[in-house]
């Protein structure tokens, strides 16, 4: 079907595209999109999150070439992944919906087509999803996503309504969905939205899409493809800062508190999710002791405290240091730290 023809009917699929200061990186993305291959219509939602770079600049060029794929809102203030995702998700006119990040890329031409066309055979299937490569910009070559095979069990071409849940929340394996490899049902996502918008636009959660995964995951079957559809940029690892050390502990600690709602809305008790809780706690209390920043630990340790899990050792001895302001400040001092 030609891109002229694309807006004579609404689209079947909505591809998300949220972005903000890629000016790098967005042609790579919205050309990889307009370059699939379908017998239906789709449509481009880009969201801008007020980018001070020229990447509105890059995306107008593309809305102006493309109006009748490309519709573009540009957010007049920062309002971060999470409200800038599910405002565009709010927006889309498709029957299903994908997306792909403004510095990532699509390598397979049929991405789309592949998806609807199993998403249409079976209505019990809520979302699909692909394999997907790192690619590293800096040699222009592509890695494997899972050479050890970790995910390998979770990566069945079709799984049960609710198979996926506890692996997702417990983190059983890193990225057991890739959701810029996904597509999912609308009219399930904006089912639960509307039961329950505090999941999705909680300002403490930090990220969009482990509560979207969960819940297509406990709605429907989640159907895989090896298909390798996506192309995973690897940014540039900064050094360690201060900085640094903080914003790991928000973010991650944001996704403790979105986990902690997940599990509480689909009723799992502490000791299902035992071995995320051993392996993050302690890498959050890592992230406050080299950070040296003493005013979060005592929300932290309140927040925790109403986790009815036993603590590993790391924990203990985190906790025992930061009791110790003297001596907590004194090894951050001699780590060339400062508070």
């Amino acid at each position: 079907m030609t891109k002229n023809n694309l807006n004579k009917q609404l689209p079947i699929v909505s591809v998300i595209v949220i972005t903000y200061n890629q000016q790098n990186t967005i042609r790579q993305s919205l050309d990889s999109i307009l370059n699939q291959v379908t017998d239906f219509t789709y449509e481009i939602i880009i969201g801008d999150d007020a980018s001070i770079d020229n990447t509105y600049d890059l995306c107008k060029e593309y809305q102006k070439k493309y109006p009748q794929i490309i519709r573009l809102f540009r957010n007049k203030e920062n309002k971060g992944i999470l409200n800038n995702y599910y405002d565009c998700i709010l927006r889309a006119n498709g029957k299903y919906i994908a997306d792909c990040a403004g510095d990532d890329f699509w390598i397979d031409k049929l991405k789309l087509q592949k998806q609807v066309n199993i998403l249409e055979k079976d209505p019990e299937i809520s979302l699909v999803h692909t394999g997907w490569h790192y690619y590293n910009p800096q040699s222009h070559t592509f890695s494997e996503s899972d050479p050890t095979g970790t995910r390998e069990k979770f990566l069945k071409s079709i799984l049960n309504k609710n198979d996926l849940v506890l692996p997702i929340l417990r983190r059983d394996a890193p990225i057991i969905i890739h959701l810029c490899t996904a597509m999912y049902r609308k009219d399930v996502i904006l089912d639960e939205y509307n039961k329950d918008t505090f999941l999705f636009r909680n300002k403490e959660f930090s990220c969009e899409d482990i509560q979207l995964e969960v819940v297509m995951a406990a709605s429907g079957k989640i159907a895989y493809l090896p298909d390798i559809t996506l192309a995973y940029r690897q940014g540039h690892i900064s050094a360690t800062s201060d900085e640094s050390f903080e914003k790991i502990f928000n973010f991650y600690f944001g996704t403790l508190k979105l986990n902690r709602y997940l599990q509480q809305k689909y009723k799992i008790g502490n000791s299902e999710l035992e071995s995320y809780y051993d392996t993050l706690i302690p890498y959050l209390y890592a992230q406050l002791f080299y950070s040296g920043k003493r005013q979060h630990i005592k929300y932290f340790e309140t927040y925790t405290s109403k986790i009815d899990y036993k603590p590993g050792w790391k924990t203990v001895i985190y906790k025992i240091l930061l009791k110790i302001k003297w001596l907590h400040l004194g090894i951050i001092k001699i780590i060339g730290k400062h508070d």
